[in-house]
């Protein structure tokens, strides 16, 4: 999407529908750290999970395995102490971490540009409107709630928003070299909106039943249409400022961005517990890993299991599609 480009509805669409749910980093569908990471050190092949046997299988009994050749088996609660002391190794390196920097600023100015067009194409009620609409599930709102419908959407790409412009502030935080803006600035902004928009959020969800419905009963609870049509005003009236802090291109952060290193992930015992934060765990091995495979040979008298082979040196660094 480039900035002279109009947006389309579907463009805008997709891009709310992919908007991150957990804002935690994990991976819903998986259950173990390393599930589909691992490779198979003789024939090459990716390792699979072979949950424990039982109708109370054990999490701990479960054991990363060679469907293809059938030689390479481990318990992931081997595995998985292996793979914390190779991620604290990695992620101790200085190159792994600029690395990572480097990877993680471009994925999210790609992000930030994407997501603060959107708000742009936002502004048009006329586009609120449709937005309103398309996403709505069942009959779809018409005038003015639809409206409210597409400006509740387009709230979503507002706090993801948020997030990536503190995240790329923190990450370049440093000398202030002429920016005009403190991160402060717009956590108030987000918190003077929060204010007004999670009560109403609230009690429309607690009203339950339909969009249309909600809407009449909360404009009911509110004490009629003039009072919810003060209120909207008034929560727009804060939305506003908030975008308009949004489309800053420079932001300056006192405090710098925590490194992977320092996560608190790394003090606990990833065998203890094998099926415990696999999202947040997965999140760091990705990181520690970058590019380079990860292979689980057979079981040796003394040494490591798991070993790592670097990826060609012709290979664009694309990055991995759930790294951080």
């Amino acid at each position: 999407m480039t900035r002279d480009t109009e947006l389309t509805l579907n463009q805008v669409t997709e891009v709310i529908r992919a908007l991150p749910r957990r804002r935690s980093g994990t991976a819903p569908d998986v259950t173990y750290l390393a599930d589909g990471l691992l490779w198979c050190a003789l024939c090459g092949a990716r390792l699979t999970v072979e949950p424990a046997e039982g109708w109370y299988a054990d999490p701990h009994g479960a054991a990363y395995a060679c469907a293809e050749c059938g030689r390479t088996r481990a318990r992931v609660t081997t595995v998985h102490q292996e793979l914390r002391e190779l991620v604290r190794r990695r992620l101790a390196d200085p190159a792994v971490i600029v690395r990572w920097r480097s990877a993680r600023l471009a994925a999210l100015t790609a992000e930030l540009a994407q997501l603060r067009a959107v708000l742009v194409w936002g502004r048009d009620e006329r586009h609120c409107a449709r937005l309103g609409r398309a996403l709505h599930l069942g009959a779809g709102p018409f005038g003015r709630a639809a409206v409210e419908a597409g400006l509740g959407h387009l709230d979503t790409v507002a706090t993801r928003l948020v997030e990536l412009v503190t995240e790329y502030a923190a990450l370049t935080s440093g000398p202030e070299r002429g920016r005009t803006r403190h991160i402060g600035e717009l956590r108030a902004a987000r918190l003077a909106f929060s204010d007004l928009y999670f009560p109403l959020l609230q009690l429309g969800h607690q009203l339950r039943g339909t969009l249309r419905e909600q809407r009449r009963r909360t404009v009911r609870a509110l004490g009629g249409r003039r009072e919810y049509a003060a209120y909207q005003a008034e929560l727009h009236a804060a939305r506003l400022p908030l975008w308009d802090l949004l489309a800053h291109p420079d932001w300056y952060a006192p405090q710098p961005a925590k490194l992977p290193a320092h996560d608190e992930a790394l003090a606990r015992d990833w065998s203890r517990d094998p099926t415990r934060e696999p999202g947040r765990r997965r999140k760091l091995l990705l990181t520690a890993l970058g590019e380079d495979r990860l292979t689980l040979g057979p079981a040796t008298a003394d040494g490591p299991r798991l070993h790592l082979v670097p990826a060609p040196a012709d290979r664009a660094p694309a990055g991995n599609p759930e790294a951080p």
